[in-house]
Formats: structure tokens, C-alpha cells, sequence
């Protein structure tokens, strides 16, 4: 059994992007654009019922969840279809009733509603609402993650690959298509969302291959999705801090895997001694483990 298929308990990507203090940001502006106070309001209302039952999904209270979106979708139905505000608000329902799917093991029905959110958020991409190119990224995270839960591994690390890449690259694939050119159209806000993404797509996958604990077989499933990102950062457009600490540690951890173990523990030693204490520090404690595979005691 592979690592991957041993990481069941991977938290569903409903939070770390929507209730993010620049997604919130950059969602109300685009609201204020559009909207009226008195439909912001409405779609505040009908959003935080969805989001109120996500979080009974996470505490196991499914039929009070069921209360909450039954609740939402009733407000939601009074909608005309089509509309933006409908759009912004079906896409925040498909995300929350797809995660409700997937605790309860309805794969196809969490698939659908999935492929009905990326949908969606192309076409609100189309009116205007450029950062949900995004959306559409931690959307694909959920998809990989059903995958895993069907040990579809291959497929879930496919997925993942992909996203990675566009955002990486911020170059159109055959997961995320822009007719834009993002480096030149993106704005501060949305390059802080793009280097979130990344970190979290990124190290949530490297962490779950750190659960093997043989360096062979570390090495052997973990090296064909790190080369596929490694190949990429060539062509990463770094904006942010971030993004070069990204780029810095996706090099170090290059020369583990091209056996230069001098190199890698004195570059790793240099990158962790820098207190580079982004993201949680979690990609210090990653380079830890690989440092413990070589043998280094970390005490």
C-alpha cells in the first residue's frame, strides 16, 4: 500500500481558501463591484448558512447540516437563474454539499457537483471574477482527495500534478485554461492566493509521502511528483516572498534526490537556520524528515 493511500484523514479544501482573510478581501470587493448593499447582504446570508453546515459535516452532524443547506437552498431557489449573484452562491453550495458527498461516501454525487463548480467558476471567470482561476484549483484539490479515498492514486497525483503546474507556471493546461496572461492581469491579493495554493497543494502532498518511513520507498513513490514540480519551478514566475522560498526549497530538496547529500544537509541547515517560518514552518519540518532519513538526529 502506497503512502498516499495510507493518508485518508486529509482535510477538505473548504476553508483554507474561502475563509481566508485575502479571499474574503477579494471577494467583497468583487461583490461591492456588482452588487447592491442589499444583495451583499443577501449573499453574506445565504453563504454562511452553507458554510454553518459544512462545519456540522466536520463535527459528524450531518442531519443538522441537511437543516442548514435546506435552509440555504430554499433562499437560493428564489433566484433567477443564471444571474451572477446565483452563480457566486450555487458555487459555494456545490463546494459545501460536495464535501457532505464525500464524508458519506457518495463518490459520484461529490464528483458531479464538483465538475458542476468548475463549470461555474469559468464562466464567472468570463464576467469578470478573474480569482476564481483559484477556486477552480482547490476545487481539483477535492477531486484528488476523492480519488484517494477510491485508491485512485495515480489519478488523485494526476490531478494534483497538473494544478501544480499552472500554478506554478501560471501557463493554461488541460486542468486550468486562461485566456489571459495572468503574470501581466493578477493582482497582489490574487498572487498571495496563487502562493497559498501552491504551499498548500504542494506540501500537504510531500508531507504524505513523508508517512513512509523506508527511504527506498520514500524515494521511489515520492520522486516521479516531485520531478513533475521540480520541472515546473523552472518556469515559476516568482512574485512573492513565498514564491522564492517555494522555489529555494523545491531546489534544495533536488540535490536530495540527485544523491548530493553534502549539499542537501548544508543547504537544508542554511534554509532552517534563516528562520524561514512561512506556512507554519511546516516546510522546515519536511526537510527535517528528509534529513532523518539520512540519518541526522534532529534531538
Amino acid at each position: 500500500m502506497s503512502v498516499v493511500q495510507k493518508a485518508r484523514k486529509i482535510r477538505w479544501n473548504k476553508s483554507q481558501l474561502i475563509e481566508s482573510d485575502t479571499y474574503i478581501k477579494v471577494f467583497v470587493k468583487s461583490l461591492s463591484r456588482d452588487f447592491s448593499a442589499s444583495e451583499r447582504q443577501e449573499v453574506y446570508y445565504i453563504s454562511k448558512l452553507y458554510v454553518d453546515g459544512t462545519v456540522e459535516i466536520a463535527n459528524g452532524h450531518f442531519t443538522t447540516a441537511e437543516f442548514y443547506f435546506n435552509k440555504a437552498d430554499t433562499y437560493l431557489n428564489r433566484i433567477s437563474d443564471g444571474t451572477i449573484k446565483k452563480k457566486l452562491l450555487e458555487n459555494i453550495r456545490d463546494r459545501s454539499k460536495s464535501l457532505y458527498c464525500y464524508r458519506r461516501k457518495d463518490y459520484k454525487q461529490a464528483i458531479d457537483l464538483i465538475n458542476h463548480a468548475l463549470k461555474t467558476n469559468k464562466e464567472l471567470e468570463a464576467e469578470g471574477f478573474q480569482f476564481m482561476i483559484f477556486d477552480r484549483a482547490s476545487q481539483y484539490h477535492n477531486l484528488a482527495k476523492i480519488y484517494f479515498s477510491q485508491n485512485l492514486i495515480e489519478e488523485g497525483l494526476a490531478v494534483l500534478k497538473g494544478v501544480l503546474t499552472f500554478l506554478i507556471t501560471l501557463q493554461s493546461n488541460e486542468y486550468i485554461d486562461s485566456a489571459k496572461n495572468l503574470v501581466e492581469t493578477l493582482d497582489e491579493e490574487e498572487f498571495s492566493m496563487r502562493s497559498s495554493l501552491i504551499c498548500l497543494l504542494f506540501y500537504e502532498t510531500m508531507g504524505n509521502f513523508q508517512k513512509q518511513k523506508s527511504y527506498e520507498l520514500f524515494v521511489e513513490q515520492s520522486y516521479p511528483f516531485f520531478k513533475n514540480i521540480s520541472d515546473a519551478s523552472e518556469c515559476f514566475h516568482s512574485h512573492t516572498k513565498a514564491d522564492a522560498y517555494i522555489k529555494e526549497w523545491i531546489t534544495i530538496v533536488g540535490s536530495f534526490y540527485d544523491e548530493d547529500f553534502k549539499k542537501f544537509t548544508k543547504e537544508s541547515m542554511q534554509y532552517i537556520r534563516s528562520n524561514y517560518l512561512f506556512y507554519g514552518n511546516i516546510p522546515n519540518d519536511l526537510l527535517y524528515q528528509y534529513l532523518n532519513y539520512l540519518g541526522y538526529s534532529l534531538s
